[in-house]
C-alpha cells in the first residue's frame, strides 16, 4: 500500500489511518471503514 499525500494532505489524516487500519487489519468493509473518517460526514 502506497501512502502519498491524498493522506496526509486529507482534512481527517488520522480518520483515513483508523479506517486503512480496519481495512486491511480487521477486514472491514470499505462503507463500514468510511465512517471512520470524519464520522459527520459519513452520511453525505
Amino acid at each position: 500500500m502506497n501512502l502519498g499525500r491524498n493522506i496526509w494532505q486529507h482534512h481527517d489524516p488520522m480518520g483515513i489511518a483508523k479506517a486503512l487500519r480496519a481495512i486491511i487489519h480487521d477486514g472491514a468493509a470499505p462503507g463500514n471503514a468510511i465512517e471512520l473518517v470524519a464520522p459527520a460526514l459519513a452520511g453525505s
